[in-house]
């Protein structure tokens, strides 16, 4: 199960309610260029993210990221001023750089959404 609050996450996605199966939530989210689809699927504890111009998910989506996910942070707006929101997705239920595997925020230039997987690594 993925700690999270998807109410406030509905205050920045479209929440689609296409889902026949407990626990899978479909959300849309669509920028000045970019259509965006987020699944959040709290069975297999797992976020996915595509991005397309016309079809997100699609055979020819420009990209699809499907990472581990055990909980989901909004970061507060003074610490991320330029930025209208920023999620952190994290596999633990701390915020840590070694937890972290997933950043979706979006730019407040041009209405689009910054994604960034994280693959946090120590130097040894």
């Amino acid at each position: 199960m993925i700690d999270w609050d998807k109410e406030l996450f509905e205050k920045y996605f479209k929440y689609e309610n296409n889902s026949l199966i407990d626990g899978i939530h479909d959300f849309s989210y669509s920028g000045n260029i970019l259509k965006y689809q987020i699944i959040v699927d709290e069975n297999e504890n797992q976020v996915s993210v595509s991005a397309d111009t016309v079809q997100p998910f699609s055979s020819e989506s420009l990209y699809e990221f499907y990472v581990p996910c055990k909980r989901i942070f909004l970061s507060p707006k003074e610490s991320t001023a330029y930025r209208e929101f920023h999620f952190s997705f994290c596999t633990t239920n701390e915020f840590t750089m070694e937890s972290l595997s997933l950043t979706i925020s979006k730019r407040e230039s041009d209405g689009e959404l910054v994604v960034w997987p994280y693959f946090y690594q120590k130097a040894t």
